[in-house]
Parts: structure tokens; C-alpha cells; sequence
């Protein structure tokens, strides 16, 4: 193993990561708290305009984080001269086991998708 090789953490990938993880969490508070239906046209436009312009935005930023990761971590295995698609897939096992018990707690979460569009971007990286 080389150990001359070390990786600092990228700061503003964190910065994006924590504020998308807050949008989505912002997002679901009205799955979260089982809100009635709107009953008239202005809570159903509310309704529209958050999914829209933050829902679906936060959920595209955090899906990018998450390739950008994907490639930053094979990378740094690869440097480590580790077998990168057994780190990775071990990784992508955990994922999944979080996501499915996410999935008993909150369907409809995103982490077990994660987890399998993991597996299929792994023959991408080489």
C-alpha cells in the first residue's frame, strides 16, 4: 500500500451535500407530518411551486454529489492500490442495507436506489 498518497476532504463538495440534505429535509416535512390535501388553489400552487423549484432541485443536486463522490472514492482506493470494486461494492451493500430499512420508516427515500444505480455505474469507470 502506498502511503505517501493522501487526499484532504473537498470542503465545498460538503457545503453542497449538507445544504441539498437540508432542502430534502425541508421537502419531506410535509410527507413527514401526513398533511391534508389542499383544499383550495393557492395551497395546491404552494404545493406545485415547492415541488418544482426545491424539491426537484435539491434531489438533482444531492444525485450529482453522489457521482461526483462515486468517482473520487474509486479514485482514492485505486491510489491506495486497493481493489476498487470491492471496497465499492462493500460500500454499496451498506448503502442498501440502510436504504432498505429507511424504506420500512419512509417509503419512497432514495438510498436503496443509490445503492443500485451504484452497481450499474461501476463497469462506467474504466
Amino acid at each position: 500500500m502506498n502511503e505517501s498518497v493522501k487526499y484532504n476532504r473537498i470542503s465545498e463538495l460538503d457545503y453542497m451535500r449538507g445544504f441539498a440534505l437540508l432542502g430534502i429535509i425541508l421537502t419531506n416535512i410535509i410527507s413527514i407530518f401526513v398533511l391534508p390535501a389542499p383544499s383550495n388553489y393557492d395551497q395546491a400552487s404552494y404545493l406545485k411551486f415547492i415541488d418544482f423549484f426545491v424539491e426537484s432541485k435539491f434531489f438533482t443536486i444531492f444525485t450529482f454529489l453522489f457521482g461526483v463522490g462515486f468517482y473520487i472514492f474509486i479514485r482514492n482506493v485505486k491510489a491506495k492500490q486497493l481493489n476498487s470494486n470491492i471496497v465499492f461494492i462493500r460500500r454499496l451493500v451498506i448503502l442498501a442495507c440502510f436504504g432498505i430499512l429507511h424504506q420500512m420508516l419512509q417509503p419512497g427515500e432514495a438510498l436503496l436506489l443509490y445503492s443500485i444505480i451504484g452497481l450499474i455505474l461501476l463497469p462506467c469507470f474504466y
